[in-house]
């Protein structure tokens, strides 16, 4: 099919394909590092894992995102392929051990597997914007499974932790912790969340797709997601939904408040009743569900909150969690969505 396939400048090609029941995730972890990606969903309905970009666009300030949605959805407009990607908290590129990653980064992946409500795929997407480049791609794919057709699972190495190192002491944290309510006392914050850097040193170099596969097998209720530079794998798990959108119907949520997972199922629901009734934990999560509508207000028609609390419960935490959903118009963007919701006041916990 691909071979009959004509180049089209600037236009997506796709074929796709059903195949076999496939475990993805090993799947990725047998392909060369540098460009892979991973996104699923946390009811499982969809998993998506990609080798190789048809497309990548980037943005390195906030200025230019909507541009890069608008640009986006027109390349993928009619079609069944994914951007895998995102954004940093302010929009603008990161520094230090993050300056491999833009303000905002999506890549249409070149190869993917799919695994979608329970049914396999196997896709190929080319973008090319001149002869030379739809040839290049062509090759490219070619080349990834020959490399597939050839390579065995990796063996398995036990990597031990041989030290680390957190940026933030105890006595620092302690002082941070102080400062942070004195202000919120004061009225000058209401809700902060503190946040530390923790550097490992590993024993040999782990693979990182078989690490998600752990993390996604131990937290099945999160999304999960990896987004890999030429030398850099980012990678974890999120309980968060942000939004979903279809048509003028947008979902999203306030997730805050945290305790920890019980021993026994009577100590977890103790647990469960303390997250419930806390006056603390309930305040902190009425914030976030403030803080949301407030932020959606200006651009949507209807705004629905009356959904009661339900409580997430994940592999060692559970959390308060309010689904919410509007009604925008049809010339809402989605980047004006993105831009009025993110980050919320818990995506950094």
């Amino acid at each position: 099919q691909l071979a009959l396939c004509r180049y089209a400048g600037k236009k997506l090609v796709r074929v796709q394909v059903r195949v076999e029941t496939q475990d993805i995730l090993q799947w990725l972890s047998c392909l060369p590092s540098g460009n892979r990606c991973y996104f699923s969903l946390r009811d499982q309905s969809l998993a998506l894992a990609g080798i190789g970009a048809a497309l990548e666009l980037k943005a390195t300030a906030p200025a230019t995102i909507p541009a890069l949605f608008a640009q986006a959805e027109q390349v993928v407009k009619g079609s069944e392929a994914y951007w895998v990607g995102g954004c940093s908290f302010s929009g603008r590129s990161g520094a230090y051990q993050w300056r491999e990653f833009p303000g905002a980064r999506f890549v249409l992946p070149l190869i993917e597997i799919r695994q979608q409500r329970g049914l396999f795929y196997i896709a190929f997407n080319l973008y090319a914007e001149s002869f030379a480049q739809w040839q290049e791609q062509q090759l490219s794919i070619h080349s990834y499974c020959r490399q597939l057709a050839y390579t065995e699972m990796p063996e398995l190495q036990p990597v031990r932790i041989e030290s680390r190192r957190n940026s933030v002491g105890a006595e620092l944290w302690q002082q941070q912790v102080e400062e942070a309510l004195a202000q919120i006392k004061n009225g000058d914050l209401q809700k902060v969340v503190l946040a530390r850097e923790v550097a490992l040193e590993l024993s040999n170099i782990p693979n990182p797709m078989l690490i998600l596969a752990a993390l996604e097998a131990a937290n099945p209720e999160c999304y999960t997601f990896a987004v890999e530079t030429d030398s850099k794998c980012f990678i974890g798990c999120s309980p968060e939904r942000l939004l979903s959108r279809k048509e003028n119907a947008v979902e999203t949520e306030a997730l805050a408040g945290t305790v920890r997972r019980g021993a026994t199922e009577t100590e977890d629901k103790a647990l469960e009743r303390i997250l419930r009734e806390d006056p603390k934990l309930t305040h902190e999560h009425k914030l976030v569900a403030k803080a949301i509508k407030e932020s959606l207000e200006p651009v949507t028609a209807h705004l629905e909150d009356s959904e009661p609390v339900k409580i997430l419960k994940l592999n060692r935490i559970q959390h308060r969690c309010q689904p919410l959903s509007a009604t925008v118009s049809a010339t809402t963007a989605n980047s004006d969505l993105y831009r009025c919701l993110h980050p919320t006041p818990a995506i950094c916990g």
